[in-house]
């Protein structure tokens, strides 16, 4: 008698191969024997162990990946202002240049830290007298975004 090893996959392969033969109890009952003729109990045993400890600990991963992809998706929201409304008319009234910085993208590193891209500048409500369909004039708000800047930076 000699000793054989076997990875908990190829045991795992023959018994699915095994599981697709169920309208076929004979066939699946020779493939059991068959199995058990080939390999030992206490094979199939440590088979088994090692399938139950490699469920319990991708189920432990997924439920702590779950959280820390929960965290980054509320962190993400909150850098990216992905709740607030872009509303032009509240970052400058006519006549006032405000200077402004909107985050178009993050990349988050546990060991770089956090960087965005951002673009940076100063807006400007202007107010313009258009034409209108009655022949006259009508003021509208116009806004001029003056960027000074637009890249990487890390936040800090």
């Amino acid at each position: 008698m000699f000793a054989c090893l076997f990875c908990v996959e190829e045991v795992n392969g023959y018994l699915d191969a095994i599981r697709e033969c169920r309208d076929n109890p004979q066939l699946e009952g020779n493939a059991l024997l068959n199995l058990s003729d080939k390999v030992r109990p206490p094979a199939l045993g440590a088979n088994f162990k090692s399938r139950q400890r490699i469920r319990d600990i991708a189920g432990k991963c997924s439920e702590k990946l779950y959280d820390i992809l929960k965290k980054l998706r509320k962190s993400f929201a909150q850098q990216m202002e992905l709740r607030a409304p872009y509303d032009p008319s509240t970052l400058a009234r006519p006549g006032e240049n405000t200077n402004h910085a909107f985050a178009r993208a993050v990349i988050k590193c546990n060991r770089f830290g956090v960087h965005k891209i951002v673009s940076c500048g100063q807006a400007a409500a202007i107010e313009m007298n258009v034409p209108n369909s009655a022949g006259g004039t009508m003021k509208q708000t116009a806004f001029r975004d003056q960027k000074e800047f637009e890249g990487w930076r890390e936040n800090r």
